[in-house]
């Protein structure tokens, strides 16, 4: 996770709770009619960081992939809120490179948007797919276009996946966690 993106959730956080609250934004997207989901659960109250955050507090992970491209599914231990990263970081099925991100920043004040981003290269921003939130659940929905843009064609269509979360806090304190598996 880029120091940046945590130096940028914290000083966005601004001392607002919204986070407790979580909000509603968008609609949620019905990622199994993009193909078939692969669910992985992740136990509760597991999140790493020195105080607990159930925004980052990842319990459920679905990723659809299909020929309009792919579709998260994340359900989430408290409602989702301010000052918090979602990524699905997608990776070769038998290497650890080439990785490419996709990133949805929720801030305080502003709409949450994706970003794709590759470990080499630039980032690319407003990506065009959907972003749905309410309560606990969120799904990130993103067309093919822009994911086979950055290159991550053979990851979409057979890579391995997983999720991370960083919900940054009032000082420095960063919680996380990540599901299948983390890396």
């Amino acid at each position: 996770m880029p120091l940046a993106v945590v130096a940028a959730l914290a000083a966005a956080g601004c001392g607002d709770n919204a986070g407790d609250r979580g909000f509603d934004v968008g609609t949620l997207s019905d990622c199994a009619a993009l193909g078939p989901p692969q669910t992985v659960t992740d136990p509760a109250r597991d999140a790493r960081g020195d105080q607990p955050d159930g925004r980052a507090d990842l319990v459920r992970a679905s990723l659809s992939r299909g020929p309009q491209g792919l579709c998260a599914d994340l359900r989430t231990a408290d409602p989702v809120g301010p000052t918090t990263l979602y990524a699905i970081v997608l990776r070769p099925r038998n290497a650890e490179r080439p990785v490419v991100a996709v990133e949805v920043g929720i801030l305080a004040g502003t709409s949450p948007e994706i970003t794709l981003r590759r470990d080499t290269g630039r980032p690319l921003r407003d990506v065009a797919g959907a972003i749905g939130v309410k309560g606990r659940r969120m799904t990130i929905r993103v067309d093919r276009a822009p994911l086979e843009r950055v290159g991550a064609r053979p990851l979409l269509d057979d890579g391995r996946w997983e999720v991370r979360t960083v919900v940054a806090g009032r000082r420095t304190a960063v919680r996380s966690d990540c599901a299948p598996t983390c890396r």
